[in-house]
């Protein structure tokens, strides 16, 4: 039954192939720049955990001012340590929602490093997004801070209270900026076809 058939024997085909069958394909290597966009999209993530309770804090700011300007408005005093639980509220539903948006930051960040191009248009979107609205954000605090001249106002003012906040997420947006364009480098856009090709080769 074998005098017609010269090869390849199963011992000389990669482990998992038999004859007539197409091998798998080849690992595709990962270039330095999805390497360094993975990277920089964790420690985008990262950060803002890590400065919560300052984020914490200037919230709290903007809390107590704007608690205080409607109760000048209204003309009717706050009930004593309203504002301070109000604040501490605040705390447990922040560190949960940091953790989760940790999370999923990360997942994102997997996307990059196994090549998924769906990921990286859908964080190339969400990071537009998020420059946009640091940009508006902060732009209008620093409105606020400039033209508010009005003696004892500026330290009432919500927007100018905020505007550290806006500062630090146009910095974190700007490093999730440098990881989108080096995920879309000539290196980086190879990686991703491969990746796909392999992922289509093994569905087969």
């Amino acid at each position: 039954m074998t005098d017609g058939y010269s090869g390849p024997w199963p011992s000389q085909l990669p482990s998992g192939s038999f004859p007539g069958m197409t091998p798998p394909p080849a690992r595709v290597r990962r270039p330095a720049t999805v390497k360094v966009s993975f990277w920089l999209i964790v420690a985008a993530a990262v950060v803002p955990l890590v400065l919560l309770p300052f984020t914490l804090n200037v919230v709290s700011d903007y809390v107590n001012t704007v608690l205080a300007q409607s109760a000048i408005q209204s003309r009717r005093a706050l009930p004593p340590g309203f504002a301070q639980q109000f604040s501490q509220m605040m705390v447990p539903f922040a560190w949960v929602g940091g953790f989760i948006g940790l999370a999923v930051q990360v997942l994102l960040a997997l996307g990059i490093w196994t090549g998924r191009n769906w990921v990286r248009i859908l964080l190339t979107v969400l990071v537009g997004l998020n420059v946009l609205g640091s940009l508006s954000g902060l732009a209008l605090g620093l409105a606020v801070r400039g033209f508010v001249s009005a003696p004892g106002y500026l330290a009432t003012t919500p927007y100018a209270t905020m505007t550290p906040l806006y500062g630090v997420g146009l910095a974190i947006s700007a490093v999730q900026a440098v990881a989108i364009i080096l995920a879309w480098l000539p290196t980086s856009n190879f990686f991703f076809a491969m990746s796909k090709a392999v992922r289509s080769g093994y569905r087969r």
